[in-house]
Parts: C-alpha cells; structure tokens; sequence
C-alpha cells in the first residue's frame, strides 16, 4: 500500500504540470530499456525539448536526468501503472513495450499518438504475440525487415496503416561508437555466453554441456544470462556459480548495461537471441548458435512472405551446432 501511495502521489504532481511540459511521454519499463531510449533522450534535451518520463524500476537510469522542463518518476509495474495508462494526456507516448491495449495497459483516449521502439533487431512476426504491434500508430523500424513485417500485418491482420519511421537502432550505433577503443586479449580466447531465456533455452536446457568442454579447453568463459532468466531460472544460474563459481577463467554478469564483455570477447554463444545480431554487426566477430527449438509466440510467422531475420541470417554471421554436438564445441 505504501508503494502504491507514493507512486500516485508521484503520478498527481505530473498532472499538475503545465500541458507544454508533459505533452511528450516516455516510458521505459526498466534499465534495460535505457540503451534504446538514450540516444534519443540526449538530442531531444540538447534541443532543449520537455517531456516526461516515466520508468516502473527504481533504479532506470531516466531517473537521473536533472534538466530543467524534464520530468521523471517512478510509477511501478502494478496497479499505478495501469491507472496511469488509462487517463495519460499526451500529445505522444513513446514507448519499449509492445501489447499496448492488448492486455492490462491500455491506450488512453486523451493520447493523440503512441510510438513503439524495437530494443531488438530481430523480427517482429515470431517471438512476438500476433498483435503485439496493432494498437501503436507509429512503429521504430530497425532496418527494412521490419518495414515490410508491419505493411504485411496490416495485410493479414487488416488493421490501420501505421507509419513506419526508418530509425536504425540507437544501441547499435553505441557499440560502433565505442568497439574500437578495446583491444581485446586474446590470452585465454574469450568466450561470451549469452541466450535468450525460455524453458527451452541454451543455459535453462544445456547450459553444463556447453561450459564445461570449454573450460575444459582453457577458454576463459563469461555468461550473460537474459534478465528474465535471473527471474524464471535463478536456480540453474545458482547451480552454474556452484560448479564453476571458484574456476578463475569462468564469471556470471549479471548487468546487461555493460558492454565491456561484449567488446573483449572473441566469439559469442547464442541461441535465438537479439543479441547475437547486435555483436555481429558491431564487431564483425562470429556466432555459434546452439540449435534449441524456435522461440515462437505467433504461430501465424510462417504465413508471413518475409522469413523472419533471426533465422534468415544465422548461417551467415557464424556457425549452427547442434544441441547433441555440444561435446565438439571447443
């Protein structure tokens, strides 16, 4: 009950404010949304443009911007939240999660115009819901792909032409920024680990058999497990720091805002995860991908013309191993 008092009494100073002030809003859900929020966040505060942002973890680092005509406050992710979302007023919402008025979080009637930004480059047509994107009225398009997924929702789906903004990917351009300054060692080779997260998952399924022949070799080994994993899989993560935890070529990073594993890496391990595009096109250093089942929430993907990035591309910025092979993987 406390934190639901604070949290409104956080959202009732917001309405307070003059409409010029909040008729901008972001929304993140936590830290992780950060990287793909920021770039935009900086040129809008160099043009001196207000808005407000809202993050539902205490600890977003949206939370720290002190800028005059910028707000941000903590919201929560329970009951708050959802009265925020039905009575926001706002010219624009801008926003990392997708499902609006899907589910709990609705569109408000006083928003004019709500904007969705990708915080993957992967597709949008498998491991998102059918309908994750039908409510928003402007869509962050990574690259092409995702252009041509949204005109073909719209066909299938025969829903509302959104526009498609041809905006890249601003953590992308991060890593490209800032690769060149590390200089990786390469005594032992560095070896990144970091899936996605899922019953069916690299580290939830085969994380032991693919550590340990790595170890093994001498690799030096750093997991990067999936912030839903920390969630959903703590326990496997615990028995991965109990069996490994001592050996010194082995650590378990639990902050997926550092990029420093991923510039002094020489190869990463993946499965279906967004990540591993983000290191190959940054850093143009290979992939293996370990060949656990699809991460599929639309059972419609396979009735879309355009195959989504995810698997279009696995076999061109690195190697395919099978879940049985995993001995050979060293």
């Amino acid at each position: 009950m406390f934190q639901f008092i604070k949290h409104m009494s956080a959202i009732n100073s917001i309405k307070k404010l003059p409409f010029h002030l909040r008729r901008l809003i972001f929304y993140s859900e936590g830290p992780d949304n950060w990287p793909h929020l920021e770039p935009i966040i900086s040129k809008l505060i160099e043009k001196n443009q207000p808005f407000v942002y809202y993050t539902s973890h205490p600890n977003d680092p949206g939370l720290s911007i002190k800028t005059k005509n910028i707000t941000s406050v903590c919201i929560g992710d329970k009951t708050a939240r959802t009265i925020l979302f039905a009575s926001l007023e706002a010219d624009m919402v801008i926003m990392t999660m997708p499902d609006l008025h899907n589910f709990h979080i609705k569109r408000s009637p006083l928003v004019k115009h709500y904007a969705y930004i990708h915080h993957s480059m992967v597709s949008q047509h498998m491991i998102y819901r059918k309908h994750a994107f039908d409510n928003f009225d402007s869509i962050f398009c990574v690259g092409p792909h995702h252009v041509a997924e949204i005109r073909e929702m719209e066909s299938l789906y025969k829903t509302q032409r959104k526009i498609c903004i041809k905006h890249g990917y601003g953590k992308l351009d991060t890593l490209l920024e800032n690769h060149l300054k590390y200089k990786p060692s390469n005594n032992p080779k560095k070896i990144l680990i970091a899936p996605s997260w899922g019953a069916q998952g690299l580290l939830e399924k085969y994380a032991l058999q693919t550590i340990k022949p790595l170890i093994d070799a001498g690799f030096s080994v750093t997991v990067r497990p999936h912030p839903v994993t920390w969630k959903k899989a703590q326990g496997t993560l615990l028995n991965l720091i109990r069996v490994f935890g001592t050996h010194q070529n082995f650590q378990i990073e639990k902050n997926v805002l550092d990029i420093h594993s991923l510039f002094q890496s020489d190869v990463m391990i993946s499965d279906w995860s967004g990540v591993a595009l983000e290191f190959s096109f940054s850093m143009a250093k290979p992939v293996i991908f370990i060949d656990v089942p699809k991460k599929i929430l639309n059972k419609d993907y396979d009735k879309f013309k355009v195959q989504p990035m995810e698997i279009l591309i696995r076999s061109k910025i690195g190697k395919i191993l099978k879940p049985q092979n995993l001995s050979s993987i060293a």
